[in-house]
């Protein structure tokens, strides 16, 4: 079984490391693009925080050296010649993305709700009509609070909320040198609002910004 990590440029030197199992990592040439992997007999993807760390890390040791689009936590191949042709099959796509993130990492900013009592709905109908508008609202909150950081950033993705009770996320692609400055601008923000509880996290590999990239089984 293949397990796929990300997918990258050509790697002038094979990546130093190990993924789930501690399989060291490998690559696969196809056309413009490499592949990095682990390759397993029997594998069975758990999501454990140690088989995520181990993931991440793999993705991040291409990282240090150059732009890599992050494969789902789960995506596996049969064989190497099943991953050759979806790789393939999503080539332009594929270029396309590492040339938008190139040079890029995620911050993740996170505003909370405002905690306010809202009043028992009367029926279920009501209720998802309450629990929509009061997450729309929070969304909207989050977005004009927030809007400064668009400057610093090359593009956001506000994240999906399971429910309106759950505080909202906007990740941000942001240039690796304007990093410091970003980070500068959030702690401005929560100085300003410390009722909102903002709070940022990153950098990351760009798992919000890669589209549906190869897909394998997950």
């Amino acid at each position: 079984m293949i397990y796929l990590y990300g997918i990258t440029r050509p790697l002038t030197l094979p990546p130093d490391g190990a993924g789930l199992e501690g399989v060291a990592l490998q690559t696969e040439r196809v056309g413009a693009l490499t592949a990095v992997y682990s390759s397993h007999d029997g594998l069975e993807v758990r999501a454990d925080e140690e088989s995520c760390w181990a993931h991440e890390r793999a993705v991040e040791t291409v990282m240090r050296t150059q732009a890599v689009l992050p494969a789902r936590f789960g995506t596996t191949f049969a064989d190497l010649g099943d991953l050759r042709a979806a790789v393939a099959r999503d080539a332009e796509a594929l270029e396309q993305r590492l040339d938008e993130i190139d040079g890029c990492v995620e911050l993740a900013v996170r505003i909370n709700p405002l905690g306010h009592a809202e009043a028992r709905p009367a029926t279920g109908r009501q209720y998802l009509l309450d629990k929509l508008s009061s997450q729309r609202q929070r969304e909207a909150l989050a977005e004009s609070t927030l809007a400064c950081l668009q400057e610093l950033a090359v593009a956001s993705r506000l994240a999906a909320s399971a429910s309106a009770e759950e505080s909202v996320s906007i990740s941000y692609l942001v240039k690796a040198g304007g990093v410091e400055r970003f980070s500068r601008a959030v702690g401005r923000l929560q100085r300003r609002w410390p009722e909102f509880g903002l709070s940022c996290t990153g950098p990351w590999a760009p798992y919000s910004f890669v589209g549906n990239s190869t897909g394998g089984r997950a």
